[in-house]
C-alpha cells in the first residue's frame, strides 16, 4: 500500500519508549509518515539520507538535549519546522 503523496513526514525522538510508541501509533492513526527515534545521536545522522516535513523532540534527553539537537536541525535544515515536548 503506498502513502498519499501528501502524507506528512514527521521524525519523533524521545528517549521513552512507551511514550514513543504510543504517541507514534495515534499519529500513524491519523495519517502521519512516522518514524521514531529514542537516540538523538542517531537523529543527526539520519537526516544525511533521509528528509522529515517536521521533528518532535523531547526537550531531556541524555547525552543530547532536544535543545542541542533542536540547534544542529536549525544550522543544517533552517526550513524545517520542529516541536519541542517537555
Amino acid at each position: 500500500m503506498s502513502k498519499p503523496k501528501n502524507t506528512i513526514k514527521l521524525l519523533l525522538v524521545d528517549d521513552e519508549i512507551e511514550f514513543l510508541n504510543s504517541t507514534a501509533k495515534a499519529l500513524r492513526r491519523r495519517g502521519f509518515d512516522v518514524t521514531t527515534l529514542q537516540d538523538p545521536e542517531v537523529g543527526l545522522k539520519i537526516f544525511e539520507h533521509e528528509r522529515f516535513d517536521v521533528a518532535v523532540l523531547d526537550v531531556k534527553m541524555p547525552e543530547i538535549s532536544g535543545d542541542q539537537l533542536f540547534r544542529q536541525i536549525k544550522i543544517h535544515w533552517p526550513e524545517m519546522p520542529v516541536i519541542m515536548l517537555t
